[in-house]
Formats: structure tokens, sequence, C-alpha cells
């Protein structure tokens, strides 16, 4: 059982952040632009990108 309860506290701390996160990409156009630049890989127009790696 306590297990399942510190499972259940992990998830429902997860989905309280996830719910912060949905209504920061609604209200936030900065928090939007960031988002879709890091996942997407989305630039402006104009911009250089430089992919670096590591060996």
């Amino acid at each position: 059982m306590e297990a399942l309860d510190e499972r259940n506290r992990a998830l429902a701390a997860q989905n309280d952040a996830l719910r912060k996160e949905i209504a920061a990409l609604r209200k936030d156009p900065a928090t939007l632009e960031q988002s879709v630049r890091e996942e997407l890989g989305y630039v402006k127009p104009g911009e250089i990108v430089f992919h670096l790696e590591s060996p």
C-alpha cells in the first residue's frame, strides 16, 4: 500500500506540473515560442542555427 500511495503522490505531482505547463503555454507567448523552438526546432527568418555535437 505504501508503494502505491507513493506512486499516486508522484503522479499527482507530475499532473500538477503538466497542468502548470499547459497554462503557461496557453497564456504566455514567450513560453510557447521557447517550447516550439526546443521541441520542433523552429527558427525565425534570418536566424542562423549552429548544431554542436560533442565527441
